[in-house]
């Protein structure tokens, strides 16, 4: 089922002290319709909104955090497709802004529900080595104080829409681990992160020590700052834990998963 969305725009009063709310207003007729490509949308899914207006949409506005920050584009014409996927499950809102030749704007909100899908859930990582484990990483301390050890995070990454405008796919991260102090177990349980991956992707993984004041060290020595995982030739197999050894970076980790049945 397709929904259809109608964007009018709002009207503007032009009062002066010396006139009552009575007066004759200026109204803009900018109609603009916005239709979404489906009605169910799954984590990492494309799915576009077309949207169309009774006159051409000089500029078109779009954010997903209440206009905190936007992107902008000048279509110059009647109809436009905005593409988008989303790398994680839950409620996710779509502001629109669009302006016509006369300066007038209409806002609308699009709110979804993206949903797991047959997504892969990521339900935890194990780091059984790494370059220079269990020696000093923080130079600062001396040999014998444990905190010399690495603080252990990692981020995980996957390919998402870049450019919403053009439909450019990037690489972007999506989740970003809790840090394990001085080492730790180096084992986080993730089940309760809803950490979802579609089945046929590749997934990124970046090991780092956590320094502070957003500064790290790559605990992989790359380039490249992350290895890479791809997913669909586990299609078949399903395995719930996969191994990746790298031998000459000393890396040894286990990715857990819980697949759709």
């Amino acid at each position: 089922m397709k929904h259809f969305f109608i964007l009018i725009s709002s009207i503007f009063l032009f009062i002066s002290c010396n006139k009552n709310d009575d007066e004759p207003t200026n109204s803009s007729n900018f109609i603009i319709a916005t239709e979404l490509s489906t009605s169910v949308i799954n984590v990492d899914e494309p799915f576009q909104i077309l949207i169309q207006g009774n006159e051409p949409i000089k500029e078109l506005k779009w954010s997903t955090n209440n206009f905190s920050t936007s992107i902008a584009q000048y279509p110059n014409s009647v109809s436009k497709i905005l593409y988008f996927n989303f790398p994680t499950v839950g409620e996710k809102t779509i502001s629109l802004k669009l302006t016509n030749s006369n300066n007038y704007s209409v806002e609308k909100n699009i709110t979804i529900n993206v949903v797991r899908g047959s997504a892969l859930k990521i339900t935890g990582i194990k780091v059984l080595s790494f370059h220079n484990i269990n020696q000093t990483w923080d130079s600062e301390y001396q040999v014998t104080d444990i905190n010399r050890l690495a603080d252990v995070g990692f981020a995980l990454a996957k390919q998402t829409v870049f450019n919403n405008y053009d439909n450019i796919y990037g690489i972007k991260n999506f989740y970003t681990s809790a840090v394990k102090t001085n080492q730790g177990d180096l084992n986080w349980q993730l089940s309760d992160q809803n950490i979802y991956i579609k089945a046929d992707r590749e997934l990124f993984l970046a090991l780092f020590d956590d320094d502070g004041n957003g500064i790290s060290q790559d605990l992989l020595m790359g380039p490249p700052d992350a290895i890479s995982i791809d997913l669909a030739s586990y299609l078949t197999t399903k395995p719930s834990i996969i191994y990746y050894n790298d031998t000459n970076k000393n890396l040894s980790l286990e990715v857990h998963l819980e697949w759709v049945p």
